[in-house]
């Protein structure tokens, strides 16, 4: 065998091993990856799908519970609810999923409630939710935001820091 043949075949099988290893190597990047962004997949997933039994197959429960609740928010399904671990979670997820201001008058943590409020608010504009809500900023964004969504000025008038309020008169007369 000559020596040229010999120095190809050599080539040859290193270029080989390059090309085994860096693909090795391309597939251990890619599945670590995929692990790292597994939770944010899942709960993609879940709402590309509408489906929530992909958050079931999230390990970490900070993660799933986040994915029944972001299910339960978008598609108005207080049921899927009941999969999550904490109480306090649970509870401001079926008051949320269902629009309904009573059910966050049960939440027993006081900025947790006035977060239920706020964001049932958003849905669901109600003036008479405001005077519910206990932290005074909150209070004022939730009149703020009824007064812009109706399109009323006097409504302005119920928020409390001077700031905020003539802020509100200005987005209304803009």
């Amino acid at each position: 065998m000559n020596f040229k043949i010999l120095q190809d075949k050599l080539m040859n099988i290193l270029r080989n091993k390059y090309f085994l290893g860096g693909t090795i190597l391309l597939v251990v990047v890619l599945l670590t990856v995929i692990l790292f962004f597994k939770n944010n997949i899942l709960m993609n997933l879940a709402s590309i799908t509408k489906n929530p039994s992909f958050c079931d197959n999230i390990e970490d429960s900070i993660y799933r519970d986040t994915c029944y609740f972001n299910f339960a928010l978008h598609e108005e399904n207080s049921f899927v609810c009941d999969k999550m671990e904490k109480d306090l979670v649970k509870n401001l997820c079926r008051a949320i999923a269902k629009r309904d201001a009573i059910l966050c008058g049960q939440v027993d943590q006081l900025e947790a409630r006035d977060a239920c409020y706020l964001n049932i608010n958003r849905f669901k504009p109600d003036i008479s939710i405001c005077p519910r809500i206990e932290n005074e900023t909150d209070k004022d964004d939730c009149f703020s935001f009824i007064a812009k969504n109706k399109n009323d000025i006097v409504i302005c008038e119920n928020i409390k820091n001077d700031k905020t309020k003539e802020n509100c008169k200005d987005n209304i007369n803009e």
